[in-house]
C-alpha cells in the first residue's frame, strides 16, 4: 500500500498498538496516534523504516521500548 500519512489521533484507541495492522504500510512516513489512551507500542513498528514522524503525544505511555531510544 502506498499510504504516506495516517492520522488516527483522538480515535479512542486503547491498550496497545498492534503492529500487524501496519505491516503492509512500508511507505508510511507519518503516523499520528496522539490523544489516545494507548499504554504501549510494540517495538515491531520500528520495522517501518520509512516512518519519520510517530506522534504519541497525550497518550498513556510511560516507557518506550529500547528500540525507540537507542
Amino acid at each position: 500500500m502506498e499510504l504516506g500519512e495516517l492520522d488516527l489521533g483522538s480515535n479512542g484507541i486503547a491498550g496497545w498498538v498492534d503492529p500487524q495492522g501496519f505491516r503492509d504500510l512500508q511507505k508510511l512516513e507519518m503516523l499520528d496516534l496522539s490523544n489516545n489512551p494507548i499504554k504501549r507500542v510494540d517495538p515491531w513498528i520500528s520495522n517501518i523504516t520509512s516512518l519519520q514522524n510517530l506522534d504519541l503525544s497525550s497518550s498513556m505511555i510511560k516507557e518506550f521500548p529500547s528500540v525507540f531510544t537507542d
